[in-house]
């Protein structure tokens, strides 16, 4: 299985077409992929085979979308429904985050990596 990590900076243009890093496809295959809301305001990207293993433990209000991963000329893309575009702006923060994906809008994404910083910071002071 693949890990997902990094982060990575990019723009999404105004029809809701949003690159992923080259570094990322790997674990990410042409075809379903699932996106949905966190509790924490950013969205998540799980590959099939993961969203198929975590279903099982997500109560009824975590119902993702099914999105479909394309080849572009230039690399790969995804396209964000107009419902979820909302929650992230056209600079976003993507991070690998082991077996899933998380999109932020780039500003949050930088405050909340402070936060947990100092979070990180209190715990060994």
């Amino acid at each position: 299985m693949e890990v997902f990590l990094g982060e990575f900076f990019y723009k999404m243009d105004e029809k809701g077409r949003l690159p992923l890093p080259r570094k990322l496809i790997a674990g990410l295959s042409e075809g379903m992929t699932y996106i949905s809301i966190s509790p924490d305001g950013c969205l998540i990207l799980f590959p099939a085979r993961t969203w198929t293993k975590t279903k099982k433990n997500m109560g009824r209000l975590f119902q993702p979308e099914e999105i479909r991963i394309k080849k572009r000329k230039n690399g790969w893309e995804i396209l964000i429904p107009k419902n979820l575009r909302e929650h992230l702006g056209r600079e976003v923060a993507i991070a690998g985050c082991k077996d899933y994906i998380e999109l932020w809008r780039k500003n949050k994404w930088i405050l909340a990596k402070e936060e947990a910083g100092k979070e990180l910071v209190a715990m060994f002071v």
